[in-house]
């Protein structure tokens, strides 16, 4: 009986010992961290070009749509709300509307710049679609949304959407991918597209 409750004191003693040794190791944890440098970024990719940086900024809808209102001078523009309601009505919105405070995605700049060529083409804004198309670029550019997708990878690829490229090499070799951007440009002339 005495050498259990021995047996007992000592490992609760010896539990203590331990807790004590490890809380100063615990609490230095972190400490000096700023002597470890992190891991480089790579800066561009194997093809050359940059990589979109991280930080791009987020630019709301409802900013985007006031600057593209004055711009295409549609009229007074008292707000968000008002330049969008106008560009709305002129067929000049994302395939799933305006969202003031939502980010502008590439997607939602591509559905925007087709509007703006449709409504040159119908005469619903003033100006020419070149001059409109401009406008369009320089307010990308002055927002910081110089990003030009491929209109191929604006493709939904929620499941049972994803679309399959298929196409044939310079030996004969048949491919195929889901990702646009891998075929390399002297066979995209000759891509064919299936629905998976």
């Amino acid at each position: 009986m005495f050498a259990h409750g021995f047996k007992w004191h000592f490992i609760r003693g010896l539990s203590v010992l331990l807790a004590a040794l490890c809380l100063p190791l615990t609490a230095s944890y972190g400490q000096g961290e700023e002597l470890v440098e992190p891991f480089p970024a790579p800066s561009t990719r194997q093809d050359g070009a940059s990589w979109p940086s991280a930080e791009q900024t987020q630019v709301p809808e409802g900013t985007f749509a006031v600057q593209l209102a004055e711009a295409l001078k549609l009229g007074p523009i008292s707000g968000g709300t008002k330049a969008e309601e106008l560009l709305s009505n002129l067929g000049i919105k994302p395939s799933n509307g305006w969202v003031s405070e939502r980010p502008i995605t590439p997607v939602a700049l591509n559905d925007i710049e087709k509007g703006i060529s449709v409504a040159s083409d119908q005469k619903k804004i003033a100006l020419k679609k070149d001059q409109a198309l401009k406008l369009f670029g320089d307010i990308k550019a002055k927002l910081g949304l110089n990003v030009n997708p491929s209109p191929e990878t604006l493709v939904d690829q929620t499941p049972g959407n994803r679309v399959i490229y298929r196409y044939t090499d310079a030996e004969g070799v048949i491919h195929f991918t889901d990702v646009y951007d891998s075929i390399p440009e002297e066979y995209r002339k000759n891509v064919t597209k299936n629905a998976e």
